[in-house]
């Protein structure tokens, strides 16, 4: 009886030390698209596919957040669509894709490219905070354009029209 025991704790010892091993995942994280564009006073959604690319069966990959960062003044990130979409869990072999994060573009941020990062934490349980996996995106300020107010495009059309009228006006005497 004892030595059944023995092997029992034995075997249970190794499988609660190899059990956090086993439950590691290979998570994909893949942006749809990358590199993003958008005008001063803007909002940008960026999409992803997250995928357990790992090979047990037996244990999932939990997300249990998200970890972002982006250089450039006048750039808010938020991180809350990750928290709204994203699954809890993704099983050996599973893909989600959803909405993961936002970029708002203040009407004050200077034309260029701004390179920013994403990475999932989790792990093989609820409470582990292991990085996963990071990906690179960028957020291309454009500058904005100027449009002529409707009114500056009236006013254009009826200088045209009276100069056209006078000419003709002339003409006729």
């Amino acid at each position: 009886m004892r030595r059944e025991f023995g092997r029992f704790a034995s075997g249970l010892l190794l499988l609660l030390l190899l059990w956090p091993q086993s439950a590691q995942a290979q998570l994909l994280l893949n942006f749809n698209p990358a590199g993003q564009s958008g005008t001063q006073g803007t909002t940008l959604t960026f999409n992803a596919t997250l995928e357990n690319i790992g090979t047990d069966p037996i244990f999932p990959v939990f997300l249990n957040g998200a970890e972002a960062s982006l250089t450039g003044n006048g750039l808010m990130l938020d991180t809350s669509p990750f928290f709204q979409n994203a699954p809890l869990s993704l099983n050996s072999g599973e893909t989600w894709t959803g909405d993961i994060f936002t970029v708002a573009i203040a009407p004050t941020a200077l034309p260029g490219n701004y390179t920013g990062s994403f990475t999932v934490v989790g792990g093989p349980d609820d409470m582990t905070q292991n990085d996963l996996v990071t990906q690179n995106f960028q957020v291309t300020v454009l500058p904005a354009t100027s449009v002529p107010a409707p009114g500056a495009l009236v006013t254009a059309l009826v200088g045209i029209m009276s100069a056209t009228a006078e000419g003709l006006r002339r003409r006729r005497k």
